[in-house]
């Protein structure tokens, strides 16, 4: 029983260390891999460039234009001497009408749509007759006959080096007036002369198209903002915020930043400090047009045309947008180049730009709100740096854990060494007192002895007669 007792306390603190060692151990696991990992450098995102001028727009899915023009129906268009020239063909005419109604966006470019040559169309027209062209000009007169059908449109157009180009097309031009810029593009026809309505003729190009796009003239590429770029421009209340965001300034902003270098337009990049968006928007007056740097979720990007159709002052179809969350505020940064690949509502991005109006826009709960625009130079992804300060706290950690368990064990082993060593003792000294019989023998008859007497008497002194108790004891039968 004493062996079973002493060894039962041994066996649970044995038990008790081991418990100790594993859930120190999954601590010391578990802080290892909380641990930030250290920031690994940013892959490079792939970008997927705008479509150049004349390539066919890419759509979701491919298809073949409803527009088709046979080159049969247009082989006996004469224009070589003034007579052939003035003379309408109807059967092409109707044909290439019909089909300029059935265009969509984007199915002149798929054609293969090229700005027109206006002296190879009038010196050589047998080559171009039925190919998508286009013109920039200024409407000089037009007039619309809304009894056939499909409707027709006549009118002219002048270049800006004063060439004439004429026109029909299909569509009334409800929101075009005279003096307004306007891109012409359709099927070339013929050349053609036209009795303009003060008598004179007008010579030039024919082309059929679907309707008249409202354009600008070309803008050289701006390299430096003018003073009063934003001189009247007002966005303090939502009516103001909701005006489109095309004007000249914006324009003259988006071509800024592109033909600006990087290191010119953003000097000291990394050294500039972070801006809010509830900053941008509570002092556009005195924001506008600085060179800010923002932080923000990706919350949603996309392109989209630059203008009615991608018509604009640049020349640019396509600009692509980029919303960001950055608190608590709502950024938009426009850019002609295309950003990174972005995972909406997972990557953080950095962007830096340069600072246009607030803007007002509906959600997708029809709800009216305003966001700040951006105008975007460079997208970079935002890496959390490592944490130095954990990683070290955890090392400590561990390392005290790791001394502590390396304590426990060592007092452990140290008591199990000790506690056999007491019981080798303890085992030879009970060997010892076996292998003297004298002594144990007179304990064990001393234990006897003692054990033999009756209860109640006493032993008699030695020599004495038998039942005396002492001096002046009464013995029995005395009187």
């Amino acid at each position: 029983m004493g062996k079973r007792a002493a060894a039962r306390p041994a066996g649970r603190e044995s038990t008790r260390i081991k418990v100790y060692s594993i859930v120190i151990l999954v601590i010391v696991v578990y802080v290892l891999r909380r641990s930030p990992e250290a920031a690994r450098p940013t892959e490079p995102l792939e970008v997927q460039p705008p479509p150049e001028a004349g390539e066919p727009i890419q759509t979701l899915q491919e298809y073949e234009p409803l527009a088709q023009v046979d080159p049969a129906l247009l082989a006996h268009v004469r224009d070589s001497s003034p007579v052939e020239r003035a003379f309408i063909e109807p059967d092409a005419k109707q044909h290439l009408l019909v089909e300029a109604s059935e265009l969509i966006y984007g199915d002149l470019e798929y054609l293969g749509l090229e700005q027109g040559d206006w002296d190879a169309l009038t010196g050589e027209p047998e080559d171009a007759r039925g190919k998508p062209v286009w013109a920039l000009g200024t409407v000089e007169w037009f007039d619309t006959d809304l009894s056939l059908n499909p409707p027709e449109v006549w009118g002219e157009i002048r270049d800006q080096d004063s060439r004439t180009w004429l026109f029909l097309v299909a569509q009334p031009t409800l929101d075009v007036r005279v003096n307004d810029v306007v891109r012409l593009k359709g099927f070339f026809f013929k050349r053609h002369d036209r009795q303009r309505g003060d008598g004179s003729f007008a010579s030039g190009p024919l082309v059929v198209g679907e309707e008249l796009l409202r354009s600008a003239f070309r803008i050289d590429p701006v390299t430096k903002l003018r003073p009063d770029l934003f001189y009247g421009l007002r966005d303090h209340t939502l009516q103001e915020a909701s005006r489109p965001l095309a004007s000249r300034a914006y324009y003259e902003l988006l071509s800024f930043v592109q033909n600006t270098p990087h290191e010119e337009l953003f000097p000291n990049a990394g050294e500039r400090p972070l801006t809010h968006g509830s900053e941008l928007m509570r002092n556009s007056d005195t924001t506008r047009g600085k060179r800010v740097k923002l932080r923000g979720r990706v919350l949603h990007s996309q392109s989209f045309p630059l203008g009615p159709e991608g018509e604009n002052p640049l020349g640019v179809p396509t600009a692509y947008q980029t919303w960001l969350f950055n608190s608590g505020v709502t950024t938009l940064a426009v850019s002609l180049d295309p950003p990174p690949a972005f995972i909406p509502d997972e990557t953080i991005v950095d962007v830096e730009g340069i600072y246009f109006r607030r803007y007002g826009y509906e959600n997708k709960r029809n709800e009216a709100r305003i966001a700040a625009v951006l105008i975007a130079g460079e997208f970079r992804e935002f890496v959390i740096p490592p944490n130095e300060f954990t990683p070290i706290v955890a090392g400590v950690m561990a390392g005290i854990v790791l001394v502590v368990a390396v304590l426990l064990l060592i007092g452990a082993i140290r008591d199990r060494i000790q506690g056999r060593k007491a019981r080798t003792r303890s085992v030879q000294r009970k060997k010892k007192l076996i292998q003297q019989p004298g002594l144990l023998h007179e304990r064990a008859a001393g234990r006897l002895a003692d054990s033999a007497h009756t209860p109640g008497e006493m032993a008699a002194p030695q020599g004495g007669p038998p039942g005396a108790t002492g001096p002046g004891s009464i013995q029995p039968g005395t009187p």
